[in-house]
């Protein structure tokens, strides 16, 4: 259906039946329904959908229970945010480095210009709160599978050579395809790898744990554990490949790094030691939905 929508491609829907459905909008024929059920599939410019799917829609509406919603939505969305800016606000001083005080630093030593490539697993849904995207070609992430982020970072860097490329990588997401650092090397793309080690798979690790405390532990803490990488350093796997790479564990040296290694114009990469306490989505999820 294309964003064209009129009254009578509405009127078959009752109130009851809105609430049931499940409507997708994506401007790329490829995405609909491709990773949930779809039962309303709109190929169409969200933003514009949207407009025409609320001037069809209104009338249907209970007003007063409308206002309720939209108040209740706009409280949520606040605390939200505030929660957000609590973990940008964390301690500074503390080592490993927090994640949101990790955010902030990388914010502030981002050009204005910069292509950022984002596969955090951890904190999905959590960098376009901190950084307001608003050119095109300066924010690339997705959720589809894992190992997509250092190869990715490496196309958007080739394909955008007057931008700077920043790819912020998960330690286990990264070990997908790490070998495509070679690539960086040896082709010498400027590009600035920073990667966050929290010693494991920290999205599935906490998932986990948070879905056993939850609802009764099908998982222990040893179970959990299988998703700890251990000991590695990436640094100094990076430089056998041939790239620039330094390792940091206190906030402080976030920013100069950064903008340094963005400054050579090289392949280089940035292993930030992250606190393996607290992730981006287990945080909310823990704080908002339990």
């Amino acid at each position: 259906m294309s964003a064209n929508l009129n009254r009578s491609s509405v009127d078959k829907f009752r109130p009851a039946a809105v609430l049931r459905d499940r409507i997708q909008i994506d401007l790329d024929a490829r995405a609909l329904a491709r990773f949930c059920p779809t039962e309303v599939a709109l190929l169409a410019n969200p933003k514009v959908a949207l407009a025409q799917l609320r001037k069809a829609v209104e009338p249907l509406l209970d007003k007063a229970r409308h206002v309720e919603r939209m108040a209740q939505l706009r409280e949520e969305h606040q605390q939200r945010k505030d929660f957000v800016e609590s973990c940008l606000n964390a301690d500074p001083g503390m080592v490993p480095v927090h994640w949101g005080v990790a955010f902030r630093e990388i914010a502030a030593a981002l050009p204005g210009n910069a292509a950022v490539v984002d596969e955090l697993a951890s904190f999905y849904g959590q960098l376009p709160k901190v950084i307001g995207f608003r050119e095109p070609d300066s924010y690339f992430t997705s959720v589809d599978s894992l190992g997509w982020g250092v190869p990715a970072a490496l196309g958007v860097a080739m394909g955008r050579p007057d931008k700077a490329t920043v790819a912020l990588l998960g330690d286990g997401g990264a070990m997908f395809c790490i070998q495509a650092l070679w690539s960086a090397a040896r082709y010498r793309v400027p590009i600035v790898f920073v990667l966050f080690n929290n010693g494991g798979f920290g999205s599935m690790r906490g998932l986990f744990s948070y879905y056993g405390q939850a609802v009764g532990a099908p998982m222990d803490a040893a179970d959990c554990a299988v998703y700890d990488i251990g000991e590695l350093s990436f640094a100094a796997l990076a430089e056998s490949f041939g790239l620039i790479a330094r390792r940091i564990g206190n906030a402080a040296a976030i920013r100069p790094t950064l903008e340094e290694m963005i400054d050579l114009r090289k392949p280089a990469l940035i292993e930030l030691m992250v606190s393996p306490e607290g992730a981006g989505l287990n945080e909310m999820t823990a704080a908002f939905f339990t």
